[in-house]
């Protein structure tokens, strides 16, 4: 029997029906392993946080991994407790937090999504492309895509220098708004942080290729072009410079 406030529970919300669901389906789980039967079954979880506040996210999290893994000692890998596991959801959120859960073999984790086809209306399964695979945020994305141009030798030849204005605009823009969080432009933050010397330095590049105001850049180059890896290993040399926790939690993040 279910209670609300000392009374039968009725009207449920589905984000009530799924937590009950949910606490049921681990009260299962926790039986099959004290029969020492779990580790031969395979567990599949769909979207165990469906219909439930974003608040939920985290507690969710926190009960499979302490449901379906396992360091029985401090400093060991984290053990799997049953002979597989698949998680699915479509929220990008959960979806970040299952990710760091504590698989014991990287090997052993494969991501996938679902590409559903508006002509015919069918999915088919594909493996989870690298850019989602890989970083955690778009800011971490940004942040390799401008070091990793940072150490060309030969930067002016990289088939990404048109790119990189934009990527540049991006992330400072977050940049700033970490370090300077205000409704001042991107170059007032800047200003703020770097010098207004530097700053204009490493704006000049990104704010002449983001917009076109000239109908003459359609049929030519600019000598501009020369500035954008200037004003990238400026970014970098600053943030390494003035923010080293910053900029070493960033290469971490990006190297993992």
């Amino acid at each position: 029997m279910l209670l609300r406030n000392n009374e039968n529970a009725s009207n449920l919300s589905e984000g009530e029906k799924t937590a009950i669901a949910f606490s049921h389906f681990l009260v299962s789980i926790k039986a099959l392993e004290s029969k020492g039967k779990f580790k031969d079954y395979v567990v599949f979880v769909d979207d165990p946080i469906s219909s439930l506040d974003g608040n939920h996210i985290f507690q969710i999290n926190s009960l499979l991994k302490e449901v379906f893994f396992t360091n029985d000692n401090p400093g060991n890998e984290w053990k799997l407790k049953c002979y597989q596991l698949f998680l699915s959801t479509h929220n990008f959120e959960f979806f970040n937090l299952l990710r760091e859960l504590p698989m014991d073999k990287p090997t052993k984790e494969s991501k996938y999504y679902i590409e559903r086809s508006f002509v015919d209306n069918s999915s088919t399964l594909k493996p989870l492309p690298l850019v989602l695979d890989k970083f955690k945020s778009e800011y971490h994305f940004l942040f390799k895509e401008i070091f990793d141009f940072s150490l060309l030798k030969k930067p002016l030849k990289s088939e990404k220098l048109l790119l990189i204005p934009n990527i540049l605009r991006r992330f400072l823009e977050m940049y700033t708004l970490t370090k300077y969080p205000s409704t001042d432009n991107v170059d007032r933050r800047s200003d703020k942080i770097f010098t207004s010397e530097i700053s204009k330095r490493i704006c000049k590049p990104f704010h002449y290729f983001s917009h076109l105001d000239n109908i003459d850049r359609i049929g030519k180059q600019s000598e501009f072009v020369a500035d954008i890896p200037v004003a990238c290993k400026e970014l970098i040399n600053q943030i390494k410079r003035k923010d080293k926790l910053h900029f070493e939690a960033l290469k971490n993040a990006v190297n993992n």
